[in-house]
Formats: C-alpha cells, sequence, structure tokens
C-alpha cells in the first residue's frame, strides 16, 4: 500500500487532536472528490515498518485522541492488507486511543453489488433444481455442456457488445482460459451426474463448503485473507458446517 499524506495535529478529521492517514488508491471516483489524484494506488509513498513506527509515536502524545483514516479509500481491499495489522497493532500498543474511518463504501443495496450476489444465487438454486428434473429423462453430461454453450455464447455476445474481444491476448491466457473451462465443464457435469441420483436438498447444501474451502485456501496463500481470519470468520464456517450436518443427518427412527 502507498500513502499520500500524513498530518499531525489535526482537527478538521474528527473529534479532538488526531493524527491523520491519507492512504492512496480508490475505485469509487466519487463525483467532486477533493483529492482525485490518490486514486491511483501508486500515488505517494510506501507504507512501511518505519512509517508505522511513525504513526505510534504521533499517536503517543496524552494531547492525541486517536487516529483518522482518509483517501483514497482505506477500505479498498487492496489496502486493508496493509491497514488491517497496522490497525491491530494501534489497538494492542494504544487501547485509550480512538480510530475513525472515513470510506466512499456505503450499506446501501446495490444491483451491481449485492442485486448481483442475490441474482447468482437464485439462479444457482432453480438451475439445480431443473437439472434434478431434466436429468431424468436426459443425460446430466449432455444437459451441462449444452447449458456452457448457450450461456457461454450469450456472455460473449454481451462482452463484444460492450467492447471486449474474445480472443486471448497471450498463449498464457488460451492456456489458462482452457483450463478454467475444462475444470468447470468438469465439475459441473460431475455436480449433474450426482444430482440425477440424490435429492437437491441434500447435495446442494455441499456448494455452501465452496467459501470454506477459499476461505482455508485463502488463509493459507493470500495474505490479505490471512489478516480477515478473525471470530466472526470462524463463527460463520462453523454454522455452513452445521447446516451440511442438520440437512444430511439420518433420521431418527
Amino acid at each position: 500500500m502507498n500513502y499520500a499524506n500524513i498530518k499531525n495535529c489535526d482537527i478538521a478529521n474528527g473529534e479532538g487532536v488526531r493524527v491523520t492517514l491519507f492512504v492512496s488508491g480508490c475505485t469509487n471516483h466519487c463525483e467532486n472528490c477533493f483529492q482525485p489524484e490518490t486514486w491511483d494506488f501508486g500515488y505517494g509513498e510506501p507504507f512501511t515498518a518505519e512509517v508505522e513506527d511513525r504513526l505510534l509515536e504521533m499517536l503517543r502524545p496524552d494531547y492525541i485522541n486517536g487516529l483518522t483514516l482518509l483517501g483514497g479509500e482505506p477500505m479498498e481491499p487492496q489496502n486493508q492488507r496493509a491497514l488491517l495489522p497496522f490497525l491491530r497493532r494501534v489497538r494492542a500498543e494504544l487501547p485509550q486511543k480512538t480510530i475513525w474511518a472515513f470510506s466512499g463504501f456505503t450499506w446501501d443495496f446495490s444491483l451491481t453489488g449485492e442485486g448481483f450476489i442475490l441474482l447468482s444465487a437464485v439462479t444457482y438454486g432453480c438451475s439445480s433444481v431443473f437439472l434434478k428434473r431434466f436429468s431424468a429423462k436426459d443425460d446430466p453430461v449432455m444437459l451441462s455442456g449444452a447449458q456452457f454453450v448457450m450461456g457461454g455464447l450469450i456472455l460473449i455476445v454481451i462482452g463484444l457488445a460492450g467492447g471486449g474481444r474474445a480472443v486471448p491476448t497471450s498463449a498464457g491466457a488460451l492456456v489458462l482460459l482452457t483450463y478454467m473451462a475444462f475444470l468447470s465443464a468438469a465439475a459441473y457435469s460431475l455436480w449433474g451426474v450426482i444430482l440425477k441420483y440424490n435429492p437437491v436438498s441434500r447435495i446442494a447444501v455441499f456448494s455452501f463448503l465452496t467459501p470454506v474451502f477459499g476461505f482455508i485456501l485463502s488463509c493459507l496463500f493470500l495474505e490479505d485473507s490471512a489478516a480477515s481470519a478473525g471470530l466472526r470468520s470462524v463463527i460463520a464456517l462453523i454454522l455452513i458446517c452445521i447446516g451440511i450436518y442438520i440437512v444430511n443427518r439420518a433420521p431418527q427412527e
């Protein structure tokens, strides 16, 4: 992460006298932003361990009420990789200091954000039910292939209409695209075969293992996800596992 500026003894960005950190990088690009130069993630200076130490020393005096985060966008996932460990350090060493963050993100429902997630969940559930019904008379592998072909053609048309292109730009991109196509086709075909011979409710619940394995693997291999392995994430994983057990447990006689 880079940062654009640091202000000591700031009285304009929160209660009391504060230390303010302006991070670099923002994808919101809000209209009338007062410092659009900080939209660039490469703007400013690197946020190093020495900078963290300097901020902590600025925060130590009794007349400093706390830390304020501005930007740029402190809530950008790319910035959280550096900010979360630093904020945990602030909380551990200076628990009496308050921490404020000004963000362009909101809790409002967004059609292109939460809306698409909801739409994806609904269509996924419908596809499992229809695949179960149609596979009673037809080969689930052929059904999966038909879905991929029709869905792929629709997405290609939408992409071309939006100014994209369907030709890989390099040999590596072609290999990655082929690998992803094979992986998706094989996994979904196997999913269709399993659905054909088992109840939908007992099988579809295993799709919730996707975020479980995603969480575990990202904690092992990605620094940003490892920082988010907090109590709430562990509770969410436990609840998912309990749900899978409840749905699949043998009925009591």
